[in-house]
């Protein structure tokens, strides 16, 4: 295979971004640079404070899409390969080669059909058990947007993905708390320096429920105060500086 000298600078470019990564939104941005210049349409990473399998199976992830911000979502089926497969091997490895090693396995002759029907067959991860700094267990993968993938695609994901892995797998993103869509909102406003009346005005909602969702906030985030609630919502990536 050839490689332009062009794609080999946006391979290192893309592994000295992984580097920088520390919130949800960082993760966002890479995800949304790789998608333009690789064709990478989905980011998936699973993170589990246990090294056990079975706890990284039923973890939440977090997930990037063209709709969605980083956000935490349930596991879903096609992934279930995908984890198995990338936790007994150490490199990076193809979506194909997992669905076929798991269909010959567990007799589940429709799990690749149920990838392609929901656009997810194209892609490559990497898998660790307790990661040598953070002793944690985690995959990460990325969907390619092609039928098929590409020799530079390949090229690029076998060189990008563990960079990517081991960062991602230090941040312990199953750490940070699922804020609701108006804990979002309330949050922000906080971070505008308003009152809680001025919050209530421009959500048009009472104080009673600005108050309502603060307290919830304060308790999802372990703080007693709107200015800790914003350090901690900053620190855990879940609202931009």
């Amino acid at each position: 295979m050839s490689l332009h000298q062009t794609d080999l600078l946006t391979t290192i470019s893309l592994i000295n971004d992984t580097v920088g990564i520390n919130t949800a939104h960082q993760v966002e941005q890479f995800w949304l640079k790789s998608q333009h210049l690789l064709g990478v349409k989905c980011l998936s990473i699973m993170v589990s404070n246990s090294n056990k399998q079975k706890d990284l199976a039923h973890a939440d992830f977090l997930l990037c899409t063209p709709n969605n911000t980083p956000s935490q979502h349930k596991h879903i089926a096609w992934m279930q390969p995908i984890i198995k497969y990338g936790l007994l091997n150490n490199a990076v490895f193809s979506f194909e080669e997992a669905f076929i090693q798991y269909e010959a396995h567990h007799r589940h002759n429709n799990i690749i059909e149920l990838a392609k029907h929901q656009g997810m067959y194209n892609g490559y991860a990497i898998g660790q058990k307790a990661h040598c700094l953070s002793g944690v267990t985690s995959v990460t993968a990325w969907v390619c947007d092609e039928q098929q993938t590409s020799p530079k695609q390949a090229f690029m994901a076998k060189s990008i993905l563990p960079h990517l892995n081991e960062t991602l797998s230090r941040i312990n993103f199953s750490q940070a708390p699922t804020l609701s869509r108006r804990e979002f909102e309330v949050l922000q406003q906080v971070k505008t320096g308003k009152t809680c009346q001025k919050i209530a005005e421009t959500l048009y909602i009472s104080t009673h429920t600005v108050n309502f969702h603060l307290k919830n906030i304060f308790q999802k985030l372990g703080v007693s105060n709107k200015t800790q609630a914003l350090s901690s919502a900053i620190k855990l990536g879940l609202i931009e500086f």
